[in-house]
């Protein structure tokens, strides 16, 4: 039974060593869009403001890492793609991951803007954002 147990220990931490080795490795990580599950912002902004807009979700397991929101601006619209990185071959845990994150838009002109969300092919308004 000894015996047994040392062998499993070995196994199990040889399987270790390898997936921490592939968590490391960028070569073995996806880059997806995704969806935050809410956006908030406050409705109203001085031109002296920087803008900012909260974006938070829930990642479906322990694999995702949030990297990157690109921001983007075509008139009064404001596109959001926000970007993680998922772990393939790597051991995660089936379990829900939330995540929080604030984006700085800059300082904007006065006007009205809408805020757009990537959702794979098309962009959903999000919220309206005013600056005085």
């Amino acid at each position: 039974m000894k015996f047994l147990t040392t062998i499993f220990f070995i196994l199990f931490t040889i399987a270790n060593l390898a997936s921490a080795s592939t968590m490391e490795s960028p070569d073995d990580s996806v880059r997806i869009e995704v969806v935050p599950s809410t956006v908030s912002t406050h409705e109203l902004y001085r031109e002296s403001e920087n803008v900012t807009v909260q974006l938070s979700g829930l990642f479906p397991h322990s694999c995702y890492q949030p990297i990157t929101t690109q921001v983007s601006q075509v008139e009064n619209k404001i596109l959001l793609t926000d970007t993680a990185m998922i772990k393939e071959e790597a051991i995660c845990y089936m379990a829900l991951k939330p995540h929080q994150k604030t984006v700085d838009i800059g300082k904007l002109n006065p006007g009205t803007y809408s805020l757009y969300i990537n959702e794979g092919e098309h962009f959903k308004k999000a919220a309206t954002i005013n600056v005085e």
